[in-house]
């Protein structure tokens, strides 16, 4: 039986869900409709009760009486799978505070207001491509990482994770962005499909050198994940401009950090094919 995905869209204004749903419908999906905080979480309880799955949360953070980070908030509080449900985060604001609350609440990935309906169709479908088959998709697609990190626990901890949790077959290790660009730039190589950086490694920060990668033609879609130990506004502000690119706690738990590496490689492949 092919599994359909339900996915619940949380949004106040009619027309974002409808917009939602009608970019959507070509692919199968089924919808639940909750018009403000309080019916999405009514519309959680009773699925937990019930145990009814929802596969993935698109909300917006701007609705009357509960915000969408008040939800994100109580989802994350009750007990059984309803943490585990990712979301889809959109906002009209892209201001620094509002990001560091978003990411902190660990949500799979946000999406600014205006948005097209190809960004909306790749994030939606690279999540539910994570749910289904992520892991048969990296394996034989012979993915490869670059991590740019001073720290070599982290180091570890990363490639120890992308090999032995996800089947990544190749990840190289630099602790400078000289030496990342020297990797990047080699002509024996092909592109990477993924690249985890530190945000600051000495006196240098990676968004120079992430805008430096984007004007590369073969690193236009190449996710970059960013690590951070403390999620300062003014850096995720500056994060915010660089496209498909992610942030993520230093201490990340492992299962989320699969996922989230999971979900970082369908997204590169989800840009690439629409």
């Amino acid at each position: 039986m092919k599994f359909i995905p339900k996915i619940l869209i949380v949004d106040d204004s009619t027309v974002v869900r409808q917009n939602i749903i009608e970019t959507l419908k070509s692919e199968k999906m089924e919808f639940i409709e909750a018009v403000d905080g309080y019916a999405a979480m009514e519309i959680l309880e009773n699925a937990e009760e019930r145990m009814e799955n929802i596969d993935l949360m698109i909300c917006d953070i701007n609705m009357p009486g509960i915000s969408g980070l008040e939800v994100i908030t109580e989802k994350n509080n009750i007990k059984n799978y309803l943490p585990y449900i990712p979301v889809l985060m959109i906002t009209s604001s892209n201001t620094g505070e509002i990001i560091s609350e978003i990411w902190k609440l660990n949500v799979t990935d946000i999406l600014f207001k205006p948005f097209t309906s190809k960004d909306l169709l790749s994030k939606v479908l690279s999540i539910i491509s994570t749910l289904v088959n992520a892991d048969e998709l990296i394996k034989s697609s012979k993915n490869s990482t670059l991590i740019i990190s001073s720290s070599v626990f982290q180091s570890s901890f990363f490639k120890k994770t992308l090999e032995q949790q996800v089947g990544i077959q190749k990840v190289d290790i630099v602790n400078n962005f000289s030496d990342a660009w020297m990797h990047i730039v080699s002509s024996s190589r092909k592109p990477y499909d993924l690249i985890f950086t530190d945000w600051q490694i000495n006196e240098d920060d990676c968004q120079k050198f992430t805008e430096k990668i984007r004007n590369k033609e073969d690193y236009k879609n190449v996710p970059v994940c960013i690590t951070m130990s403390t999620l300062d506004p003014a850096k995720l502000n500056s994060i915010a401009n660089i496209p498909l690119s992610s942030v993520i706690y230093k201490n990340i738990a492992k299962e989320d950090l699969i996922f989230k590496i999971k979900y970082l490689f369908n997204l590169k492949n989800s840009y690439i094919s629409k």
